[in-house]
């Protein structure tokens, strides 16, 4: 940004800096770049610098970008700079030739993100490494998902282990469940590569160094010590103590420290003190003697619950021992198969450099140069990959270091460029204390780059204020060299505020009071969505300013499109939707992880799980309220009221209600999808259940549809990923949920004034918006509260002790290893600070306005009341301004004391049940007719009578005995008994085995299907699909499965299997139903192959039936008359 010609006179206050960076090519470099202060603009012309001089070759550096995108980006802007450079007059020939050189060979550079970078390392040498050379990279996705499915493998073999029985006894005993050890196991793999050793037991098994006896020691003495200051030994308080201490004093001890911690507990549990105590028989008042006891007695007994957890683990440590056990051996499988996991890269591409000499130094030598961006949101492991690589080598017969710490590196051939402050990815293993670290390591001190060139001046005086006092000067772990915070350093504007007399200048909003807090998160979502819509409604009317070069006057009045709202968390994402529709302002969700939490794919997600398992009864329950079968609430209660359930494998669906039938449509749904792959079976349910017609009933059609898209795409991008089913679909999406990263989402087109977009503040990073609306600052630490929770787990690697510490909590007990309570409180305050971290990401994306909601639930734990205690003590207006905006223009109609008439109520709502169910009818794509839906010759086929047929329509023994002929040979009948049992089973219809067969031998022993067989020529499940325009819609299909079809030599015979009970007497009655079926079979199939049809055979299995229909040219065109049926010439 620096080579614009607008900046050409301009120096930046941090000058010397950069041409630091770029003349001083001879040492290692770590520069901190501020926010907006052109990082990749330095980053790509230090290149530049090295390849002009002669000092590197494109191919000869290696750049590692923390995104794809980015890494893109970073080879298209060098590519640039190098092209204008050769052809810069002012450059030396040489120079010229060497940029120029440089164009041709770009695509040989090595620019790629951390995990692409360790990638080309282990498929230099992938033997080396153990892996075979064709190896695969998995995603975070589908890592997961293997890993399951190995966490599944070894619990079958573990808790069938004898050796393990006992343990898994007391596990369970606790309360403890498998899902907890799979958290467990999960986090372990994701996280022990951040351990040296990968070998032994990763948890840590030290015993307490504590003991009742020493909590007993500590109490006695504070009690001794507040005894004193009474001065009556007839106190009631001074009694309690007393019998307290005489209680410690008492206590025996025994072997079993389990119980030992338990009797000390039961005995400070047992101990009240209530309000006793008199003021006159005390130095210092009794409530205070009773506050000192309580400060005292409070932390021993925590650790004392602390102790019993840790013993309590010890005691199962064999259990523990095996899934240490199971996560490096599972390591170890997707080595030998070639299946790598994202933190497989890293350990493995690290292991190779340290422990294989050959690869280093080839590497060593391929490499003169790399630079490392984002340094401070990547994985720890990225050092140890750089300091190999840029190892000072002069002897290769000396021992070499086999830890990065150890390392002498080459002078200047290492860069790194990063932002502490913008250090935001701690749950992805990124490490603030890293950075210390390294930059101990760089013989010169870091480079500051202090100069923004994004945000005007207002925006970032406010952010300079705030910072310097929530960030602070830098801040370590109780006295020691533990970094949880670095220092702020302070921006410097470039651009000034715009100033006009009419509008709203460049300025940063607060919305809602930091004195009024509600008592009700609901009531604070609310507020705040309203709020924002206000401001969004009067967007055009206030005119607020925002910068744009490409209009003469490089500004103009803000639109739709140059707003972001930013979300600290998905919670109250659909109370902002709800409102924006309602004030009609047009926006759009970014990011797969916001869009999952969408209203539309929320229902949609929930059919999908209701469809998968019929015992989950909330899924079920959530979808029949869903769009997609708008059951109501009146519905679903009388449906429980006369008896029903909600299980629709095991309820009794009588089809006489709205409810019956839509449990009958998800039965035949879960039945269906064991036969289609997830997309094709989701194209069909959202055909079936009308979803995209449901989208124009949306107040925003086009963003329904879109999102509705979004998750159909995943479902091809699971099943190109190797997935399959139903249930895998729904895990894979359940991991995409908690994965905190941007997932891709179909791009729109800003049109006009376009939308306003809503996004996380991670997927804003490193991007830059005119107007910027940051909401959901209602808690400060999200993170430290999630361990409040009653079932929960936890992992961190202790460095210090080489483990692995872990806890494991329920609402009633707890596990936990010995370090974990000191590594907690050391994480929690990096949350704590962290969660500012993110606030200074989410501000330093404003360009020209910034507006902070401060609406807030609690009056301390909020990041909104940290901000509003920060500014309270500067004038108001000074670095920030109360928005009040205006009322929206969409007014609620007033209503006063309106007199109302019950009966019109009662008639309105019979009217709109009406026109409901006369939407869902016509709702319905009326573009498909199926062949079965024909079944009556006396009444005439509407055009609004549609439905798509597919293989599982029909009763459950009708489809067992379709499915076991479509399978069997006719003649032989070779493992009939093993088919019928197996579909049986399939269907939930075992006991009727015997039933299916019987039917099966009845179709194999008839006449027609022993003309079938003679015939040579037999075709079974045959689908068609032809058109059968009408005039109302020109574009209708038929579609249907042919049970059975052959060719004899005067024309084709279709075969239609039925289950129907029918008699010789009532056999011409039944057949009368299925009449214009018959013909429209006959009609498909010569329409599809352009053969005569002769005749249309009707085999009633039960009673060995065959009727034929011959007349079918008089029952085809009766059957065109009832649909309406025109030529393509009508």
């Amino acid at each position: 940004m620096l080579m614009n010609n607008s900046f050409h006179s301009f120096t930046p206050s941090d000058d010397s800096s950069r041409k630091t960076i770029l003349e001083n090519l001879s040492q290692n470099i770590f520069v901190e770049a501020g926010a907006g202060t052109g990082k990749t603009t330095i980053l790509v012309e230090r290149i530049v610098n090295l390849i002009e001089s002669g000092l590197a070759t494109i191919d000869s550096i290696a750049a590692i970008t923390f995104t794809k995108s980015a890494a893109e980006e970073l080879k298209i802007r060098i590519r640039e700079k190098l092209d204008i450079c050769s052809q810069d007059e002012d450059k030396t020939i040489i120079q010229r030739e060497r940029s120029f050189q440089g164009v041709n060979d770009i695509d040989k550079a090595t620019i790629s993100t951390l995990h692409g970078f360790a990638s080309s390392i282990l498929r230099f040498k992938p033997l080396e490494a153990g892996l075979p050379p064709g190896f695969a990279i998995m995603d975070r996705v589908q890592t997961k998902l293997m890993f399951r499915k190995q966490f599944l493998e070894w619990r079958d073999i573990a808790i069938n282990d004898p050796d393990l029985e006992e343990y898994w006894l007391t596990y369970f005993s606790y309360g403890f469940g498998i899902h907890h050890l799979e958290k467990l196991s999960f986090d372990l793999m994701e996280k022990f590569h951040l351990l040296d050793q990968t070998e032994n037991i990763l948890f840590d098994d030290r015993l307490p160094n504590d003991s009742p006896s020493i909590f007993i020691h500590k109490i006695q003495s504070d009690l001794e010590d507040v005894l004193k200051y009474n001065s009556n030994p007839d106190d009631k308080l001074f009694f309690i103590l007393n019998e307290f201490k005489t209680s410690l004093d008492s206590m025996i001890f025994e072997k079993d420290e389990i119980l030992n911690f338990t009797n000390f507990i039961t005995c400070i549990d047992n101990f009240k003190m209530g309000n006793f105590g008199s003021k006159t028989n005390w130095e210092i008042s009794p409530k205070s003697i009773r506050d000192i006891v309580k400060d005292s007695i409070g932390p021993m007994k925590q650790q004392a619950s602390e102790s019993i957890a840790v013993f309590r683990f010890i005691d199962i440590k064999p259990l523990f021992e095996s899934i240490s056990d199971f996560v490096i051996d599972a390591a170890k499988q997707r080595k030998i198969l070639g299946m790598v996991g994202f933190s497989d890269l890293l350990l493995w591409a690290r292991n190779l450099l340290r422990d294989d000499l050959e690869v280093r130094d080839y590497f060593r030598n391929k490499f003169s140069h790399l630079f490392i961006d984002e340094f401070q949101d990547t994985d720890p492991i990225q050092v140890e990959i750089a300091f190999f690589i840029a190892e000072e080598c002069v002897r290769t017969d000396l021992v070499r270091p086999n830890s990065w710490k150890d390392i002498e590196t080459v002078s200047g051939k290492l860069f790194f460029v990063g932002d502490p402050q913008q250090s935001i990815y701690k749950f992805r293993n990124a490490d603030i204390e890293i950075l210390s670290d390294v930059q101990s390591k760089i013989e010169i001190p870091p480079i500051q780059l202090s100069q923004n060139f994004r945000s005007q001046k207002p925006i970032l005086d406010w952010v300079n204020y705030g910072f310097e006092r929530l960030i602070g000067q830098g801040t370590y772990f109780e006295d020691t060299n533990l970094l949880l915070s670095p220092k702020y350093s302070p921006l410097s504007h470039f651009r000034d505020e715009i100033k006009e007399s009419v509008g709203m200048n460049s300025s940063v909003w607060y919305l809602g009071d930091p004195e009024v807090q509600d008592s009700k998160m609901g009531a604070v979502r609310e507020n705040e969505a309203s709020e924002v819509c206000k401001l969004l409604s009067g967007l055009k009317s206030l005119q607020f300013w925002v910068r744009d070069p490409k209009t003469p006057e490089g500004k103009r009045h803000a639109k739709f499109s140059d707003v972001v709202i930013l979300i600290q968390n998905r919670s109250g994402l659909n109370i902002l939707e709800s409102m924006l529709e309602d004030e009609e302002i047009p926006y759009r969700v970014e990011g797969g992880a916001l869009i999952f939490n969408t209203q539309e794919v929320q229902d949609l997600i929930n059919c999908l799980k209701a469809i998968d398992d019929p015992s989950d009864e909330v899924a079920i329950v959530a979808a029949l309220r869903s769009p997609g079968f708008a059951c109501s609430d009146d519905d679903l209660l009388t449906f429980k009221n006369n008896g029903g359930e909600f299980n629709y494998l095991e309820s009794k669906l009588l089809k006489s209600s709205k409810v019956d039938d839509s449990l009958s449509e998800l039965k035949e749904f879960h039945l269906m999808k064991m036969w289609l792959s997830t997309s094709e079976f989701l194209k069909i349910f959202l055909k079936k259940r009308s979803f995209l017609d449901i989208g124009l009933t949306a107040k925003n059609p086009t963003e329904f549809w879109r999102r509705i898209e979004f998750l159909l795409e995943q479902s091809e991008i699971f099943e190109k990923a190797g997935g399959s089913g139903l249930n895998g679909f729904l895990e894979w999406i359940e991991v995409l949920r908690e994965d905190r990263e941007n997932i891709p989402t179909p791009l729109a087109d800003q049109k006009k004034d376009g939308f306003v977009r809503i996004m996380t503040v991670h997927a804003s990073k490193g991007l830059e918006f005119p107007i910027v609306v940051l909401t959901g600052l209602y808690n400060l630490n999200r993170n430290n509260q999630e361990l409040k929770s009653s079932s929960s787990v936890w992992t961190f690697a202790d460095k210090s002790v080489d483990k692995m510490q872990f806890r494991i909590s329920n609402s009633e007990s707890f596990l936990v290893s010995n370090g974990f309570g000191r590594l907690q409180r050391i994480e929690s305050l990096k949350d704590y600070f962290e969660s500012f971290r993110r606030l200074y990401v989410a501000s330093t994306r404003a360009r020209d306005h910034l507006i902070l909601s401060i609406f807030s639930k609690d009056s301390k734990d909020s990041l909104a009341m940290q901000i509003a205690k920060v500014f309270s003590g500067s004038d108001d207006g000074l670095y920030w301004q109360h928005f009040q905006g205006f009322e929206s223009q969409i007014h609620q109609k007033e209503t006063g004391s309106i007199a109302i008439d019950q009966n019109i109520l009662l008639r309105d709502r019979d009217d709109w049940i009406r026109n409901r169910d006369a939407m869902l009818r016509t709702a319905s794509d009326p573009n498909y007719l199926s062949a079965t839906s024909i079944s009556k010759g006396d009444e005439k086929i509407q055009d609004d009578q549609i439905f798509f047929e597919s293989k599982t329509d029909g009763t459950e023994i009708g489809r067992a005995v379709h499915s076991v002929l479509e399978e069997i040979d006719f003649k032989s009948r070779e493992n009939l008994s093993v088919i019928c049992n197996l579909i049986a089973k399939r269907e939930g219809i075992l006991p009727r085995t015997d039933e299916i067969e019987q039917l099966v031998l009845s179709a194999c022993n008839s006449d027609v299907v022993r003309r079938a067989m003679k015939s040579g020529n037999l075709m079974r499940e045959v689908p068609f699909s032809v058109p059968i325009p009408s005039l109302n819609f020109p574009k209708r299909t038929m579609e249907g499965y042919i049970d059975l079809l052959f060719e004899e030599e005067d024309g084709l015979v279709v075969v239609d299997y039925k289950t129907d009970n029918i008699s010789e007497n009532n056999a011409q009655e039944v057949l009368s139903r299925y009449r214009l079926q018959g013909a429209a079979y006959a009609m498909g199939v010569e329409k599809a192959i352009s053969k005569p049809v002769k005749e249309v055979v009707f085999l009633f299995l039960r009673s060995n039936i065959e009727e034929k229909i011959v007349d079918l040219d008089t029952l085809i065109n009766e059957l065109k008359s009832s649909i309406q049926f025109v030529t393509t010439e009508d």
